[in-house]
């Protein structure tokens, strides 16, 4: 009985297999062009000699939905269609079903195919270097005009005016049509301009005066669509022509200005570079960071910020097992969690040393995590989310403060445990245990002097630190 039982399946399965094999039509078609006409070739596999097929060829292109826009069709059985010529620009719809025969199911093959036979041109003017383009592209099938001005720089519209600056270029224009499916590019002869020079050079000179004080000048004429951004190598930033700094510690620091034209920043822009030595005030070396998870608790990965990291002149690390890292932005790697002694000893370049360690517990989130450490600047983590870890933000303004009184937002609202500030000696000066739990609050500063202070925000999970100013 259990012999005629496994006949009996195998006598059954047989017939499926046979079927399935018989069935596996894979539909599949090449389409050609020439001018207008389409021209589809059948390239289905595992037919057999009795394989049928039905060609749809819908003659009314897809709209935006990609839908065809009307009900006209073509329809053949034959192994290869007629060609079929097209009356408009568009994306068309083509469809093959094949079936080997009519126990078996059909199976179904789809492509698009573009009809694309617009002509666009343009023509341009030129005053001085402000060249106006305009295109002949029009029609209810046009969908955009956009441009390449040869210079790094695009727009789009009709007409449409660019600034260049001396050199040659090779403007191109892009046509849109036909709900997107159909581009054309069109790129004029060289135009060459050879009377509007850029006049962003950031050439500057630098005048030292006394208490820290520098007045700086971009001594390029330039003219007022010309946009300057200078960093003072301290971590403070200016955007006007000729600014005054204060620096607050003496040393070496990196003056850099960039400049770009405002009207075509990719070819007109310059940037410059000196290095300005402040002496006359106070040569303090800080060697305070801070430290923090930017994951969520018990993370693997953490961040180290220098208080004030901007006139070093030598650094060491020292990780706290065993190893030790000469560069200040440098990344650690620890097998196991744990405690560590972290320290940093750094040398100004005025001729200050200073050294300062912090015990820190290292979590990991598995056992097979390693931690890693991460030494990062102060602006990158000054007001900025960092996400996706960050989930907190906070805004500390007016900064710089003129009277010390400064205004904290933070989202979400609360989690503040702590708020203390520290001066660029690392002296605790401000200290408040119990901050508001409001959204939005108040700090009064105003019983410290001028200079630059740290403001850290103590939260559950981490410990953010901001920069800020006081400028009576």
């Amino acid at each position: 009985m259990k012999t005629f039982r496994f006949l009996a399946l195998v006598l059954a399965l047989f017939p499926v297999i046979a079927i399935n094999a018989q069935c596996a039509v894979v539909p599949g078609a090449n389409t050609t062009f020439s001018a207008d006409t389409l021209y589809c070739v059948n390239a289905s596999s595992g037919t057999v000699s009795g394989t049928t097929y039905t060609w749809t060829l819908y003659m009314d292109p897809l709209n935006i939905s990609g839908v065809p826009s009307g009900s006209v069709i073509n329809t053949s059985t034959s192994y290869n269609p007629p060609p079929v010529q097209y009356t408009a620009n568009g994306l068309y719809l083509v469809e093959l079903i094949a079936r080997n025969s009519p126990t078996c199911p059909s199976q179904t093959f789809t492509t698009h195919v573009v009809v694309c036979t617009y002509t666009p041109n343009f023509t341009y003017t030129l005053t001085s270097g402000a060249a106006t383009f305009s295109t002949n592209a029009a029609g209810a099938g046009l969908n955009a005009t956009n441009w390449m001005f040869g210079d790094g720089s695009s727009g789009n519209g009709n007409p449409i005016t660019h600034t260049y600056f001396n050199g040659s270029y090779s403007p191109t224009l892009l046509a849109i049509y036909a709900n997107y499916t159909c581009v054309i590019a069109v790129t004029s002869s060289v135009i060459t301009i050879t009377n509007n020079p850029c006049n962003a050079d950031a050439a500057f000179t630098y005048t030292t005066g006394s208490g820290g004080v520098v007045s700086f000048s971009n001594t390029a004429a330039g003219d007022t669509s010309v946009a300057r951004l200078w960093n003072f190598g301290d971590g403070s930033t200016s955007t006007l022509k000729n600014p005054v700094h204060t620096y607050a510690i003496a040393g070496n620091y990196n003056v850099t200005l960039g400049t770009f034209h405002l009207f075509n920043p990719s070819s007109c822009n310059d940037s410059s570079i000196i290095n300005v030595n402040i002496t006359g005030i106070p040569c303090i070396a800080n060697s305070n960071f801070s430290l923090f998870p930017i994951g969520p608790p018990n993370s693997h990965v953490y961040n180290i910020v220098p208080q004030y990291p901007y006139n070093f002149s030598a650094v060491t690390w020292d990780w706290g097992d065993g190893s030790t890292s000469n560069t200040l932005y440098t990344s650690h790697t620890y097998s196991a969690a744990g405690s560590y002694d972290i320290c940093l000893t750094v040398t100004t370049s005025c001729g200050s040393m200073s050294a300062s360690c912090m015990s820190q517990y290292l979590a990991k989130g598995t056992p097979a995590d390693l931690v890693y450490i991460n030494t990062t600047p102060p602006e990158l983590v000054t007001g900025v989310e960092e996400a996706p870890y960050r989930t907190r933000v906070v805004t500390v303004f007016p900064n710089p403060s003129s009277d010390g009184l400064l205004y904290i937002h933070s989202e979400p609202a609360a989690g503040i445990l702590e708020m203390r500030v520290h001066n660029l000696l690392g002296k605790e000066v401000y200290h408040d245990a119990s901050p508001s739990s409001e959204e939005s609050f108040p700090v009064n500063l105003s019983i410290l002097s001028s200079g630059i202070y740290f403001l850290q925000f103590v939260f559950p999970e981490k410990i953010d630190t901001y920069k800020f100013i006081i400028s009576r």
